[in-house]
C-alpha cells in the first residue's frame, strides 16, 4: 500500500472520530417554553335598551264620551223598568246595548294609545255650559224615576232625544278637534249612531200619547 493511500485513509478516521465526538459533546438546544396566553375575555354584547314606559295622558274627548255612553246605559235601563209600550222598552235596550259597545271600543282605543279616561264626570273637562247641560240630564233621570204611571213613556223618550242631542254635539266637537285617524273614525261612527238614537227616540214620540193605558 502506497504512503498516499495510507495518508487518505488516516484522514478518513480522523474527520469520522472528530465528528461523532462533536456530536457527543453538544446538547440538543432544547424547544422554547410555551409562552402563557393571555384569556380571551368576550367582547360584552350591548343589552336591548328598555324602551320607555308609555305616558298615560287623558283624553278629553274620550272621557266626555266615556261619562255620556254611561249615562245613556243608566238612562236604557231605568226605560227597561218603567216603560209602558213596548216600543220604547226595545228602544231602551238598543241604547243598553249600543252604547255599552261602543264604550268598550272607547276602552279599547283608550289603552292602545296609553290613554286615560275620566273615572266622573267632574273629572272629564266638560266646560260650564256642559256642566249645567249634565245636571239637567241628571235632574230628569230623577223626575223620571218619580213617575209611577205610563206618561213615563213620553217623558223617557223626550230625555232621550234632548240627552242625545247634547251627546251629538260632544262627539261631532271631538271628530274636528281630535286629528288621530283612529280616533277621528270612531268619533264619526259615534255621532252617526247618537243620530240614529237621536232620530229614534223623536219618531216614537209622535206615537206616544200623554197618557198611555199599560200593555
Amino acid at each position: 500500500m502506497t504512503q498516499k493511500a495510507v495518508l487518505k485513509i488516516l484522514f478518513a478516521t480522523i474527520c469520522t472520530f472528530g465528528l461523532s465526538a462533536y456530536a457527543d459533546d453538544v446538547a440538543p438546544t432544547p424547544l422554547p417554553a410555551p409562552v402563557p396566553q393571555e384569556p380571551i375575555t368576550p367582547v360584552p354584547v350591548p343589552a336591548e335598551p328598555t324602551p320607555p314606559a308609555p305616558v298615560i295622558q287623558m283624553n278629553d274627548n274620550l272621557s266626555k264620551l266615556h261619562v255620556l255612553n254611561t249615562s245613556e246605559v243608566d238612562a236604557g235601563k231605568l226605560g227597561i223598568a218603567k216603560a209602558c209600550n213596548a216600543d220604547v222598552k226595545e228602544y231602551a235596550q238598543l241604547i243598553i246595548d249600543e252604547h255599552t259597545k261602543n264604550d268598550a271600543k272607547l276602552a279599547s282605543i283608550a289603552q292602545a294609545k296609553s290613554l286615560s279616561l275620566a273615572a266622573t264626570p267632574a273629572d272629564a273637562k266638560f266646560s260650564k255650559k256642559q256642566t249645567d247641560q249634565l245636571q239637567a240630564m241628571a235632574d230628569t233621570i230623577v223626575k223620571l224615576n218619580a213617575i209611577t204611571d205610563c206618561t213615563f213613556d213620553k217623558e223617557f223618550l223626550t230625555a232621550m232625544k234632548d240627552g242625545h242631542s247634547f251627546a251629538y254635539r260632544v262627539a261631532v266637537h271631538a271628530l274636528n278637534t281630535d286629528k288621530d285617524q283612529d280616533l277621528s273614525l270612531y268619533y264619526a261612527l259615534t255621532a252617526d249612531a247618537i243620530r240614529a238614537h237621536y232620530n229614534m227616540a223623536k219618531d216614537l214620540i209622535k206615537y206616544m200619547p200623554a197618557e198611555q193605558a199599560p200593555q
